[in-house]
């Protein structure tokens, strides 16, 4: 069994997403999932990685917002997986 090598453990949680790409529009998708460290989002739209962003998660009635930088973008079966890694630990509990 291979070692598990990340900080934080995920957990699927499905959770809409906005990104200000810093240019006056934000695109939306879905978490596949998230930890404290880090979320996986489907995305019809591409986003560059190595770029910094802010993220807006949907979490229950309120809207969370997190710093972090995409560090890679897959187009599988028509949306985007974009891994992204947040500047600092997600804010809320997960």
């Amino acid at each position: 069994m291979a070692e598990e090598k990340r900080q934080h453990r995920r957990k699927l949680i499905s959770r809409l997403v906005g990104v200000d790409r810093g240019d006056g529009e934000i695109n939306f998708g879905m978490t596949g999932n998230i930890s404290k460290g880090g979320m996986l989002m489907k995305s019809p739209y591409p986003v560059e990685t190595r770029h910094q962003f802010t993220f807006f998660l949907g979490m229950g009635d309120d809207v969370v917002s997190v710093a972090g930088k995409a560090v890679g973008c897959k187009r599988i079966n028509g949306l985007y997986n974009v891994h992204v890694a947040f500047n600092s630990d997600f804010p809320e509990e997960l």
